[in-house]
């Protein structure tokens, strides 16, 4: 499986801007959605908005996903959001079936979104079966970075 790079919603361009998120210390979460989700980074703004398409409490995932504590670090002009811990999600009863990873702001009032990722770039589901993982793992370089030109 490859896995596509995240890319970033606008509105998270926006609110770097605004200071409008404090990533080190927000609650930042990954969630899972299936292939229904289309993603729209000029338009998807909030979880609110995509979370129809987000996989249901079943099987070892849970809604709204899990927490993922981040780093953020500044050096040369680059921002760089890294998380400590990889997100498992361990499938029980039945399979875990998944399209895309989107990361967002809990602790926002409005649920912010972040970034997303098609977790196969062929594209296909990614899956797991009862009793394997799902583990989504971040590039040694980071999730994402932004470069300022």
């Amino acid at each position: 499986m490859t896995a596509d790079k995240w890319k970033v919603y606008d509105v998270f361009m926006d609110q770097v801007a605004a200071e409008g998120h404090n990533l080190a210390a927000d609650e930042v979460r990954m969630s899972l959605f299936y292939s229904s989700y289309t993603p729209a980074l000029s338009t998807d703004t909030t979880f609110d908005v995509v979370d129809s398409a987000e996989l249901v409490t079943t099987h070892g995932y849970t809604l709204e996903g899990l927490s993922i504590p981040c780093t953020v670090a500044t050096t040369a002009g680059v921002l760089t959001l890294d998380s400590t811990t990889n997100p498992v999600w361990t499938a029980s009863g039945g399979t875990i079936s998944a399209r895309y990873a989107v990361i967002w702001n809990k602790a926002t009032t409005t649920n912010n979104l972040i970034a997303y990722s098609l977790l196969d770039n062929a594209p296909a589901d990614v899956s797991a079966t009862d009793g394997n993982t799902l583990t989504v793992t971040h590039s040694s370089a980071g999730i994402f970075t932004i470069t300022r030109s």
